[in-house]
């Protein structure tokens, strides 16, 4: 008689989490429509996000945009950053409703927020685009990875001397 009722008790579970399944599945948004904004829904996204792709997240009533940097997403502290460091138009690859669904959802974690003081600057020495921040300065290895990122070509400063600032690993 128990092997029965635990039998049966198996069987209803079994049956409920079973429709649970739909919950669970991949976005299936087509490749054309990934630079549209798509609401997430409780599910992981098919393809990993890749840097330079942008997010919103709106979280306690405020809305955050933010772009996956190095394989973190990072939280652009004002419009004039975000105005002035990257092309236009901006296009978000998701809209989330909080930074955990956006960590959970992507498979990424958030890495500091990008401050005003930052910038894009090219040593007139050696022609090499650095994004700046602070004092540090990272080389954009190649036009394709500075696209990728869609970083504004206009926002690039010339500079005569880097020996000022610390020069931390590549963006490649």
């Amino acid at each position: 008689m128990k092997k029965l009722f635990f039998a049966s008790v198996l069987a209803i579970l079994a049956t409920s989490c079973s429709n649970d399944e739909s919950e669970n599945i991949a976005l299936q948004v087509p490749a054309e429509a990934v630079s549209n904004q798509t609401q997430a829904k409780g599910v992981i996204e098919p393809a990993p996000s890749k840097n330079g792709d942008f997010i919103k997240v709106t979280e306690n009533g405020n809305v955050f945009y933010c772009f996956l940097f190095r394989g973190s997403w990072r939280h652009v502290d004002s419009e004039m950053t975000w105005n002035g460091l990257f092309t236009s138009p901006k296009t978000f690859r998701y809209t989330f409703n909080s930074f955990n669904e956006a960590t959970v959802l992507t498979r990424k974690g958030f890495d500091n927020p990008l401050f005003a003081d930052n910038g894009l600057i090219r040593d007139a020495t050696t022609g090499k685009i650095y994004f700046r921040e602070g004092n540090t300065l990272r080389w954009i290895i190649s036009m394709e990875i500075f696209n990728a990122y869609k970083f504004n070509m206009a926002a690039v400063q010339n500079v005569n001397d880097i020996s000022n600032y610390t020069v931390l690993s590549d963006i490649n």
